[in-house]
């Protein structure tokens, strides 16, 4: 009964995590499958529907003296070359994005700043494009694991600023060629509503733990 006190104390979003690792789970049967029509006037039209690729189920974020890991667990992974992992990690000083993919054999981690979100254009449609500076991060590792269902980045402290705390958040794509649709899912449990659309929900304060 005390490990199950301890869970929901800190699946809380308002109350940082004072251990080195933080676990909440997501629901599933949310995920969903766009296709979009960039033919159509005056503005490219899409089509949702929903899915079972690609359902994030749980995050989990361990902060180590070396390292800041952020895992998600993932029911319906059907390729690695197809799943494309987006986390979010804040810091005191910044928001960090960090992307895992598989290219070929290897599975590779970019790590960029995440900027503010453009200013709003008048356009008709609304769309934009966001670039990306993304830093080398020596030691920085990535796993798309399909027959273990998982997601995992671990990205060395000194590359995020060596925080004394971080709070992070996931989603995961899939994009299918034949049909061009492409699966989305984020983690957000009921409850964390700090998510803005720009940057995602996050998970509490998880603390750098000690040797």
């Amino acid at each position: 009964m005390l490990a199950v006190a301890v869970a929901a104390l800190l699946s809380l979003p308002a109350v940082p995590s004072h251990a080195e690792w933080w676990s909440d789970t997501e629901p599933g049967g949310d995920a969903i499958s766009t296709v979009y029509d960039f033919e159509a006037e005056p503005c490219p039209t899409s089509t949702t529907t929903p899915t079972t690729e690609g359902d994030i189920r749980r995050l989990t974020v361990r902060h180590t003296s070396d390292a800041v890991v952020v895992r998600m667990r993932i029911t319906g992974l059907l390729s690695a070359h197809r799943t494309f992992g987006d986390l979010t990690v804040r810091t005191a000083r910044r928001d960090w994005s960090v992307t895992v993919t598989r290219f070929g054999k290897a599975t590779e981690v970019g790590l960029s700043r995440l900027g503010t979100p453009p200013p709003d254009d008048g356009s008709e449609c609304g769309s934009y494009v966001e670039g990306a500076d993304v830093r080398p991060c020596r030691d920085a590792r990535g796993v798309i694991d399909v027959a273990a269902r998982l997601i995992e980045a671990s990205i060395p402290r000194r590359c995020l600023g060596s925080p004394r705390w971080v709070r992070a958040g996931g989603a995961v794509a899939t994009w299918h060629a034949r049909t061009d649709a492409i699966g989305y899912d984020q983690w957000a449990p009921p409850g964390v509503a700090d998510g803005d659309g720009w940057v995602p929900p996050l998970s509490p304060r998880v603390r750098v733990g000690r040797p």
